[in-house]
């Protein structure tokens, strides 16, 4: 799987420094078409074609109370003749009507100096589409801005059934009084059924979606990078296959495939000022819940920042499948989630097929406030592997947990700090192998841990289990000091076998020169050095 998301993330990566260059050598042919030394766009030109004069827009539109039809008509004088770039000025462009692009268009502004603002009779589901019963191709956005806080403006941008799709450099800004987004291909409002392929989304800005920032919904060999979401809600980005709808012709399922998300910085809000409906988080979103499939998609190098806690919720990133369809080869890496109330990463739904999943380098830091679930969580979550992760700080119930489902995973050379219960949670669990050798501190049924315990101290080992019980050797590197126990809540342990110099009971026994193992309460039991020295202290679970 590694292998086919490398080569295409290398043929998206091709494609896009090909387009890039082709573009610039295109557009700076006629200079930067509203500099002071340069002369009418329709000098531009496109290849060895000059510029259709539809392309000369000019800055009158700004002028226009409503420069809809205007546009409109150009994208299909433009599409029609063969597809070029239209040049827009400077300035506000008012639109009444939605802006519908056609194959071979090309959208450029001077950046966020040319803002088009949508303003509606009537509720709105976005500003910029395209058709979406027939395909389209080589569709690009550039270098403006799209402001939603108009009159029944919903989302900004959301596209369809487009090959070749490239939106760069394009701000989305603002809210409107109804539950909204941003920027699309192919999601939800509009169910294209025709896929889109080959799919860049690269340096814009989103600010406030309260119900996705940037988010694919049917498309194969994309790339999500190097953007930045300001005060987003719901969702930030979202790799969501939508699934069956009504009426019966949208009965069909989206299919995301091949997409990196890579290099995004997401400033993610809880504060529910910023979002009108809907349901909470999580601030990334992977998978076909609503009924479609995601697979082979790689989201890594992305730093997620949740602030305006409000609630013990907010996830920072979530993978997850639908009931009959799965979410699959999914890599989430070397990602940074800061202060998420919720799982840091929560993977997997009871009842949907979540699978083959790499959780690796990613690194959970920080929530302020405390929260209900763990830094990293699995539910019904098979054949995957969590490995080389960090949790730090966390006030989180446990670093790790896994949950009803969950089978055939690998959990290795992971570093966990202790969340408020513990470091580990297996409740439900079926066959995961743990390797725990860097975990700080004990929780749950994991292999070994030791610690150096002074003489006349204490190692108190938190969350025994799920309920409170499971079986357990303690042992130190005092001449075979050890104790095999049966711990059960907040009774006494009952010893299976133990040394003379071990001491057990349901109260600190207080033995001079033994080992002291007692319950301190449910989820907590003591074991106190009084053999004299500082000695090492391992301690096995043999409820593997």
């Amino acid at each position: 799987m590694d292998d086919q998301v490398n080569m295409s993330r290398r043929k998206l990566l091709a494609s896009l420094g090909v387009a890039a260059g082709a573009t610039a050598m295109l557009y700076t042919a006629a200079g930067t078409a509203f500099g002071k030394e340069q002369h009418s766009v329709t000098e531009a030109v496109y290849g060895d074609k000059p510029c259709p004069a539809c392309c000369n827009i000019g800055a009158s539109i700004t002028e226009m109370p409503d420069a809809s039809a205007f546009l409109n008509e150009k994208i299909n004088e433009l599409s029609s003749s063969g597809g070029g770039e239209i040049c827009l000025p400077p300035g506000l462009i008012t639109v009444k009507s939605m802006i519908v692009l056609k194959s071979g268009v090309k959208l450029r502004g001077q950046g966020d100096s040319t803002v088009i603002k949508g303003v509606f009779n009537v509720p709105t589901n976005r500003i910029i589409t395209s058709p979406y019963d027939s395909l389209q191709t080589a569709i690009g956005l550039y270098d403006f801005c799209v402001d939603r806080s108009g009159a029944n403006a919903q989302h900004g941008i959301i596209l369809g059934g487009i090959h070749h799709l490239r939106i760069s450099r394009v701000t989305v800004r603002g809210k409107s009084s109804a539950e909204s987004g941003a920027l699309g291909v192919s999601v939800f409002n509009a169910y294209a059924t025709i896929q889109s392929q080959d799919v860049i989304v690269e340096g814009c800005r989103i600010e406030q979606s309260n119900n996705f920032g940037i988010a694919f919904g049917n498309v194969k060999d994309g790339m999500i990078s190097n953007n930045v979401f300001i005060d987003c809600y719901r969702k930030c980005i979202g790799l969501e296959a939508w699934g069956d709808g009504t009426p019966a012709y949208l009965n069909t399922h989206g299919i995301v495939e091949n997409v990196t998300v890579v290099g995004n910085t997401v400033h993610a809000s809880e504060n529910p000022a910023n979002h009108i409906g809907g349901s909470i988080g999580p601030a990334v979103y992977v998978g076909g819940a609503s009924g479609g499939t995601v697979r082979n998609c790689v989201v890594t190098g992305n730093t997620i920042r949740v602030t305006d806690h409000v609630c013990a919720n907010y996830y920072g990133i979530t993978v997850t499948g639908a009931p009959t369809l799965p979410c699959e080869g999914i890599t989430i890496s070397d990602n940074s989630v800061y202060n998420a109330s919720g799982a840091g990463i929560y993977a997997g739904v009871l009842g949907c097929m979540t699978r083959q999943l790499k959780i690796s380098g990613n690194m959970i830091m920080n929530p302020s406030v405390s929260g209900s679930k763990a830094a990293i969580l699995l539910r019904n979550v098979t054949d995957s592997v969590v490995s080389d992760n960090k949790v730090i700080g966390t006030t989180h119930s446990y670093a790790f947990e896994e949950q009803v489902g969950c089978d055939r995973n690998m959990v290795t050379t992971n570093h966990f700090a202790p969340g408020t219960l513990g470091v580990v949670n297996l409740a439900g669990a079926n066959s995961s192998y743990f390797s725990s050798s860097h975990f700080t501190t004990y929780g749950g049924k994991k292999f070994m841990e030791s610690y150096v315990v002074a003489d006349d101290a204490s190692v108190v080992l938190k969350s025994r289990g799920n309920p409170q019980r499971g079986i357990f050797m303690i042992a130190s590197d005092y001449g075979g000091n050890y104790a095999i126990l049966v711990v059960n809540g907040a009774g006494a342990p009952i010893v299976i076998s133990k040394s003379a110099d071990t001491q057990v009971g349901a109260t600190n026994p207080d033995v001079d020169g033994a080992l002291n193992i007692y319950p301190n309460n449910g989820t907590e039991l003591v074991i106190k050095n009084r053999l004299g020295s500082a000695r090492t202290i391992t301690i096995d679970s043999l409820t593997k």
